[in-house]
């Protein structure tokens, strides 16, 4: 679910850590139980932070239809930029009788999201589920050039993070296995030389040996 290009964000806390996704379950089935539960109502929160500055184009819509306001205008218009977009999934078990009678756009009193499974909305064969959802403005200090850190935060960006940092590790690994063997080859390669040189120099003094020293000398 997206809102003015940004994904709608999740968060939640397990084992005392706070996680955020861009996606909501459609359902749940709870620990120790085979009842399937269905998300029914979703909270969400969109955060508007004032514009500020020249030049922002202000588009109105209303009754009388789209237009733009002049430059002359927006020193007395207000107009809000979205910075964020947030939902909490709930599932709540409605009275049947009561939401029959309502139509599709009646306002009702904001539930709270229950911890209680009795008072979740299961899903069984020839039951009613009423959706339901709801909507609140909250101001924010967070500026519009700013609205995506909170997304480039996340605990995937993270686990990317680690991926990369694992791969590294494998890769200088194997390089210094390479190098050692490469090292070793080098150090048997230049030991052979060198005994190769020896033969030669024994061989070179051995044939320079005897009579062959003095030959040629005057006494």
């Amino acid at each position: 679910m997206i809102l003015d290009n940004l994904p709608v964000m999740r968060y939640a806390t397990q084992n005392g850590i706070k996680i955020q996704w861009t996606r909501f379950p459609v359902g749940y089935t709870p620990q120790n139980n085979n009842e399937d539960y269905i998300i029914n109502h979703l909270k969400f929160t969109v955060l508007v932070h004032e514009y500020e500055g020249r030049g922002v184009e202000i588009i109105g819509t209303g009754e009388e239809g789209m237009g733009v306001i002049s430059e002359g205008d927006k020193k007395v218009a207000s107009g809000y930029e979205i910075v964020g977009f947030e939902v909490v999934p709930c599932s709540v078990k409605y009275d049947s009788e009561t939401m029959i009678k309502l139509h599709k756009y009646d306002n009702i009193t904001s539930p709270s999201c229950p911890l209680e499974l009795e008072k979740s909305q299961i899903i069984r064969q020839q039951e009613r589920v009423s959706f339901t959802y709801e909507v609140e403005f909250v101001k924010s200090d967070v500026r519009w050039p700013s609205r995506w850190d909170a997304y480039l935060k996340m605990e995937g960006a993270r686990v990317h993070w680690f991926s990369i940092l694992n791969s590294l590790m494998v890769i200088f690994f194997l390089a210094g296995i390479v190098f050692v063997i490469f090292l070793r080859t080098m150090r048997r390669d230049l030991t052979r030389y060198e005994e190769l040189d020896k033969e030669a120099q024994a061989q070179m003094n051995e044939e320079l040996s005897g009579w062959k020293l003095v030959v040629c000398d005057v006494f």
